[in-house]
């Protein structure tokens, strides 16, 4: 999967499965115009067809 804005692909997701057999997509976006790349997690929640992305950053060093 290419996570894309401004008609350029600016990350990568890729399908992950937890020991508990729940899937998710594992999700990196990197840009330019970031520090550093952003990671993230796309869950399904518990309403069938919703998803939630959980993300995170880390500080530049």
């Amino acid at each position: 999967m290419r996570a894309c804005w401004c008609h350029r692909v600016r990350g990568a997701a890729w399908k992950t499965s937890l020991r508990e057999g729940r899937d998710y997509h594992s999700v990196k976006l990197d840009d330019s115009s970031c520090p550093v790349p952003t990671y993230a997690s796309l869950v399904e929640t518990d309403t069938e067809g919703d998803f939630s992305l959980i993300w995170s950053r880390r500080t530049a060093e």
